[in-house]
């Protein structure tokens, strides 16, 4: 059988399968339907909006090229990557899965970025923020923030050491420093950064939705405990990390994490298509990141052993609207310094 007969077989019989599903039982479908909903309008969209407008702050307003003026040589010998970068790689590990993404297929489109960078950057640039992970997974479904520290430490130190790995197969360049203009107008850029975050949070949502009715019509199949903990962790972060709590080790849990779940891939789907990134390379990135995770996770649990709960509390977990993360606001912060530093040299220049 041929790709194009395999793929249509394939997609007549997803369409047969939600059709059939959906009027088994529309009740069900429809409750799932309305939490995914819940979780976009009371956790994703307070959470996430903010930083996807402030990523592409950072890009169409020239930011990304004042950090990266002070940290071209950094990346460049670490990852082999432009300054520019360095913006990215700090906001994936604090906004949450699509930001990176979101802002490494903006720098590529707008040429400040090759697309060859921009495939390596989505290898790492691909990370659960510190306030699901610590104060979701952590606290709420493991009742330690102790282990949500541990699984966020070890997916960040995963993710940078992806990105160490990928520059050494990508050959390291020492990038020269890039001219940083600073930010000359700000209303330009702030209307296009909240269309284009309007437009992606949109995409994030409707993926969230299908993916709510997806799983809710799961929990309604005759499976097994094993195989639903399985299948959760497949299709979505959220509802497999709640399965595992309690039930599977810390360093599963941060595979699942690294992992991120097929919703949060086709969420990206949008930015691998920009970047020209085939979806198996990305596939095999997630697989890489999250087994590196776990093992991390397994080294720090020895170091600072937690005692976790025999069964997960996290059953009936609702989402919580606005949560704060201490390390996005200290990230905001230090952005925002690179920004009034560089203005302070413009009007030094200026002047002299």
């Amino acid at each position: 059988m041929n790709n194009y007969r395999f793929r249509t077989v394939l997609s007549a019989a997803a369409v047969i399968l939600f059709i059939t599903a959906f009027f088994y039982d529309p009740a069900l479908m429809g409750k799932a339907v309305g939490r995914g909903l819940t979780i976009c309008s009371s956790s994703v969209i307070p959470s996430l909006f903010p930083f996807m407008v402030v990523s592409g702050f950072l890009v169409d307003s020239g930011l990304c090229d004042v950090i990266g003026s002070k940290l071209a040589h950094l990346t460049g010998r670490i990852f082999g990557l432009p300054g520019r970068a360095a913006a990215v790689i700090l906001m994936s590990l604090v906004g949450g899965y699509p930001v990176g993404a979101h802002m490494t297929a903006q720098l590529v489109g707008d040429g400040l970025v090759s697309a060859t960078d921009g495939r390596r950057m989505l290898l790492f640039c691909v990370n659960a923020g510190p306030a699901f992970i610590i104060g979701t997974v952590g606290s709420l479904m493991l009742g330690s923030r102790t282990s949500g520290i541990i699984l966020y430490a070890s997916l960040a130190a995963a993710s940078l050491l992806t990105g160490a790995v990928s520059g050494l197969f990508g050959g390291r360049r020492e990038y020269p420093a890039e001219t940083a203009p600073g930010v000359e107008k700000i209303s330009s850029p702030l209307i296009s950064s909240v269309s284009g975050a309007a437009a992606a949070m949109i995409n994030v949502c409707a993926w969230i939705i299908l993916f709510s009715a997806v799983t809710g019509f799961c929990s309604a199949l005759p499976a097994g405990k094993n195989m639903m903990l399985v299948i959760n962790a497949v299709l979505e972060v959220t509802n497999g990390c709640s399965g595992a709590a309690g039930a599977l080790p810390l360093p599963v849990i941060a595979l699942i994490l690294g992992w991120g779940g097929a919703a949060v891939h086709c969420q990206l789907l949008p930015y691998l298509e920009r970047t020209g990134m085939k979806y198996g390379v990305f596939l095999l990135s997630r697989l890489f990141n999250g087994c590196l995770a776990a093992a991390i996770t397994a080294l720090l649990l020895r170091l600072f052993p937690v005692e976790l709960a025999v069964i997960s509390t996290a059953s009936g977990l609702e989402a919580q609207p606005y949560s704060v993360s201490v390390p996005s606001a200290a990230v905001l912060l230090a952005l925002g310094a690179f920004a009034i530093m560089d203005s302070k040299e413009l009007e030094v220049k200026r002047r002299l």
